[in-house]
């Protein structure tokens, strides 16, 4: 079944990337640490997934940005400067915890900047993303993260 999603996998992300030049993957350091995703469908919209792992955790982000590109600018090109709203979702090993339930569920508003350049299609960012833990128990979070995606 893995080399079955692997083949599928290989067969359509070249027909993706070739229809969407918009599609970024790339690595995302500190919330959570691991790989990271986004499509830009919009002039100033997109959507965002970060899926990371700790020591005895696996951690899934989804997002979606509104993006602001005409406050910042650098080498003549806006920096885009964005507020989100998404879901987070954090899975701890149950003999790491002393709670009974293994999953907390939240809502999170990221808010970060973006940067595309010009010569090469690299993406860096940085997003602080407040974040209210409501299944499981009750918490408040700030999620930071610093990463990198190369858009095809």
């Amino acid at each position: 079944m893995k080399y079955l999603i692997l083949c599928l996998f290989l067969l359509f992300v070249p027909k993706l990337s070739a229809a969407s030049p918009t599609f970024g993957l790339g690595v995302v350091v500190a919330g959570p640490t691991g790989i990271t995703g986004e499509y830009i469908y919009g002039k100033d919209r997109d959507v965002s997934a970060s899926l990371g792992w700790g020591d005895h955790s696996f951690h899934l982000n989804l997002d979606h940005h509104w993006n602001r590109s005409d406050m910042v600018k650098v080498d003549g090109r806006g920096i885009n400067v964005y507020l989100g709203l998404g879901l987070r979702w954090l899975n701890w090993d149950t003999d790491y915890r002393d709670r009974d339930s293994d999953s907390e569920i939240g809502v999170r508003v990221p808010v970060g900047v973006q940067h595309i350049f010009r010569q090469v299609p690299i993406q860096i960012f940085f997003e602080l993303a407040p974040a209210i833990i409501l299944v499981d128990h009750t918490a408040f979070i700030i999620d930071i993260a610093i990463g990198a995606r190369y858009f095809f």
